[in-house]
């Protein structure tokens, strides 16, 4: 790549955008990591309540634990991404190979969420059929 170097107020963006890309990185990783832990205790508490319909109890269990792997996988991707776009601002003579690697980054970011979140709804759409025709 070209020794492009950005303007200090462009680079003073991409900070921020580092910076919000990592922070939503921790998040991600926060909310899947203690919905887990929540989800494992409200699930096996539910799976004792014997009024609840077990398949009510297993769609939720469908649904939810690809969603919140989702959140964990995706953390690592969108912390990769932030500091890619971090390296933008500390480093020098690299911009535009950084600035690539991280729209790489959040690129598969999003594509993993949009595939896994997608295949986690559906699998709780039909969960969620399979207990409403029994």
């Amino acid at each position: 790549m070209g020794s492009y170097e950005f303007t200090p107020e462009e680079e003073a963006k991409l900070a921020r955008l580092a910076w919000r890309v990592r922070a939503w990185g921790f998040v991600s990783l926060a909310l899947g990591v203690l919905g887990m832990l929540v989800f494992y205790f409200v699930w096996f508490y539910l799976a004792g309540d014997s009024s609840l319909h077990a398949g009510f109890i297993l769609s939720s269990y469908v649904a939810m634990v690809p969603v919140l792997l989702v959140n964990v996988v995706i953390a690592f991707l969108y912390l990769g991404a932030g500091r890619a776009l971090r390296r933008i601002v500390d480093t020098q003579r690299e911009d535009v190979s950084h600035l690539l690697d991280g729209l790489g980054r959040l690129s598969g970011a999003f594509r993993i969420e949009t595939i896994l979140g997608s295949i986690g709804v559906l699998a709780g759409a039909l969960g969620l059929v399979a207990t409403l025709t029994r």
